[in-house]
């Protein structure tokens, strides 16, 4: 028997005040019992816990706001299966906590502890330029774009394509073309998807990536200690800004402008080149520091192949020399991170001047700007920012956070 929070509880009872905690024998078997845990999954117990903040927390509790007075969380929540220590991440979400933490602001005046309604109502933005709803506590929705009921022949071979069969910078170039051409009658949108992302059964926790696809790539290259590009469960931040650009052109390609249509596409493009510059920056790193130099060239010559086929006539034919025979001459020489690193960071793929707004509650996205003179967001028109190549603070990312070496 153990006495504890003011009861006596039997042999392999739980407490009343603390529900995850049990009964038990001491550790040597005699003497007075106390209580052990946390226990948070146990097959003779109605209910499940987890043990969070020092707080025995039930099964299935939506984590709490952040910040003071905002909504719970809806992408958050106790699964004790999954982690009994922390929160786990709701299916088809993913989470900025350094956004929650840091950057969003509490209810203030009348609304703290009243529940403004925040559905629907764009609120500050991450470091990655992507605008949050009101009380979001860092969660974005995570969109797909949805399979024809009749795929094209084209359509039909990228499903059933086996991530792993075919080189993943063929994929990504595929997925590139596919959303240059993509009309709202080719299903071009449908097939970009596939090639980057993939169709597979078996996919990665929290994140859902198939494996060997561009989208794995980009999740890979995120978790780069220098490129700080993933968020809190590992979502790229790419990634999530690919799934955002098509899940919009596919709904504009048929009624959105044509200025908007090709904004986003160029915004899709450039989501899916910049994990290949961070490739080749990472490569050219390691021709220089690491043992395997060989192997090194040829991942960076892999990467260096999608970004030159999709860049064009705008990358600097200089630079454009220089990464070629970096990636392809038969002797390795110094300085590759140094040269790999200026050559790409001048030549950023394009992207247009519009910010995206990932409304969480409602499962609703747009792109628009943050109107400073009025205070309020405007959707449909360019955010004022004189350029965004990828994002401005993903460019200063890569160029202050990456790997360094004497040059």
């Amino acid at each position: 028997m153990c006495y504890a929070h003011t009861e006596c509880l039997d042999d392999g009872s739980a407490s009343a005040y603390v529900p995850c905690f049990e009964c038990k024998p001491a550790a040597d078997g005699h003497g007075s019992q106390v209580l052990s845990g946390p226990v948070t999954v146990d097959e003779d117990r109605a209910t499940d816990y987890c043990y969070i903040g020092d707080e025995c927390i039930l099964e299935g509790t939506m984590a709490p706001a952040y910040q003071g007075g905002n909504d719970p969380s809806v992408c958050e929540w106790c699964v004790p299966s999954v982690a009994g220590l922390d929160w786990s991440l709701v299916d088809g979400y993913a989470l900025d906590r350094d956004f929650a933490e840091q950057t969003e602001p509490g209810q203030e005046g009348w609304c703290r502890g009243r529940g403004c309604a925040p559905d629907g109502k764009a609120g500050k933005s991450n470091a990655f330029g992507l605008r949050f709803e009101e009380e979001s506590n860092g969660c974005l929705k995570v969109h797909e774009v949805l399979t024809p009921i009749d795929p094209s022949d084209a359509l039909s071979e990228a499903l059933a394509n086996t991530p792993g069969s075919m080189p993943v910078g063929e994929m990504a170039t595929a997925a590139i073309a596919a959303v240059r051409s993509a009309t709202d009658k080719n299903q071009g949108v449908e097939l970009a998807w596939y090639w980057y992302f993939g169709n597979c059964d078996t996919k990665a926790a929290n994140t859902n990536v198939c494996a060997d696809t561009p989208s794995s790539t980009a999740h890979s290259m995120a978790k780069l200690t220098w490129a700080e590009t993933a968020l809190h469960y590992g979502h790229a931040m790419a990634d999530m800004k690919v799934s955002m650009s098509l899940s919009l052109l596919a709904d504009k390609l048929a009624e959105g402008s044509d200025e908007v249509v090709a904004d986003l596409k160029k915004d899709a493009v450039a989501q899916m080149l910049l994990p290949f510059y961070q490739c080749a920056i990472q490569a050219a790193y390691d021709m220089d520091e690491s043992e395997k130099k060989t192997v090194a060239q040829a991942d960076g010559a892999a990467c260096w192949r999608v970004i030159d086929g999709a860049a064009g006539a705008g990358f600097k034919p200089d630079d454009r020399a220089v990464l070629d025979s970096m990636f392809t001459s038969s002797e390795i020489g110094e300085f590759n991170y140094c040269s790999a690193n200026a050559s790409l960071l001048q030549n950023l793929p394009a992207a247009s001047h519009r910010q995206y707004a990932n409304f969480v509650r409602k499962g609703t996205l747009a792109i628009g700007g943050w109107n400073a003179t009025a205070g309020e967001w405007i959707e449909g028109i360019k955010a004022r920012r004189s350029r965004d190549p990828v994002s401005r603070a993903e460019e200063e990312r890569a160029s202050s956070h990456a790997p360094l070496r004497r040059t």
